[in-house]
């Protein structure tokens, strides 16, 4: 298949993200709280309610770490969230359209999306066994899978696998820059909570995690629906043939370098 060096700076891609999302802002932000929830606020609650064992004279917080049933959790559901994600998020960029029940859609294949996050998984960690900086390289490698498969669900997950390696060759740095862009929004997001967070120290237990978790979520909600467009958009590019119904300023910037890539 074809390899597409995409042109665009982070800026440029930010800016075709603040058109789709100029009056959608608040509905996005509700679909990427749904998945807040989904992915993040559940695996809380559980880790709550079904604590870490601990054993030995060592005490350790329980919240310290994920308890064996929230991490079952999400090795059980994370991919066809995930899946599900891309699905919505690419409703949103291609079509204008806002579908909640997108998120969940991922279950409808589900085996296939478990299996694909079970490889892209393995793959990581054994990457990670070299050093973390190997790890890393393979997760922008492995990026664009759930939006290969969300195209195509008859796709085999390892096919995925390998459309996204090649879809990201010398495109792997171009990715990562696009998300360094996106920290000084984390930071701002972070905020509210950290300064509401003082007046919440006699609050404990289960009702603390849930009141904090979504002090954080709100706030994330808007970051991550403009960043997770930004990498809709940026999966759009590398298709090259999404590129005419992304918004731009005159064709000559969505002109890509082409490498011919069979595997």
């Amino acid at each position: 298949m074809n390899n597409y060096i995409i042109n665009e700076s982070s800026a440029e891609i930010r800016g075709m993200s603040r058109f789709i999302l100029k009056d959608k802002w608040v509905t996005v932000a509700i679909g990427v709280f749904i998945y807040q929830l989904v992915t993040s606020l559940v695996p809380d609650i559980l880790t709550v309610l079904f604590p870490v064992q601990y054993y030995g004279d060592i005490y350790l917080e329980e919240m310290a770490q994920t308890s064996n049933v929230a991490t079952l959790y999400n090795i059980l559901t994370m991919g066809a969230i995930s899946l599900g994600f891309a699905m919505f998020m690419l409703n949103i960029v291609r079509f204008g359209e806002v579908h909640y029940d997108n998120v969940f859609e991922g279950f409808s294949h589900y085996f296939k999306a478990l299996i694909l996050t079970l490889l892209i998984g393995i793959f990581i960690i054994l990457w990670m066994l070299l050093l973390i900086v190997p790890g890393i390289i393979a997760a922008y490698r492995y990026s664009q899978a759930y939006y290969i498969l969300a195209d195509d669900p008859k796709k085999d997950p390892l096919k995925c696998i390998n459309e996204s390696k090649a879809m990201m060759m010398g495109n792997k740095s171009k990715l990562f820059g696009l998300h360094v862009t996106f920290i000084g929004w984390y930071l701002l997001a972070v905020l509210p909570a950290i300064i509401l967070s003082i007046f919440l120290f006699d609050l404990t237990g289960l009702t603390y995690v849930i009141v904090q978790d979504i002090l954080i979520m709100v706030p994330f909600a808007f970051v991550m629906g403009y960043r997770n467009t930004a990498e809709t958009i940026f999966y759009e590019l590398l298709k090259y043939e999404g590129r005419e119904n992304l918004p731009h300023e005159g064709e000559k910037s969505l002109k890509p370098n082409i490498i011919d890539n069979n595997f």
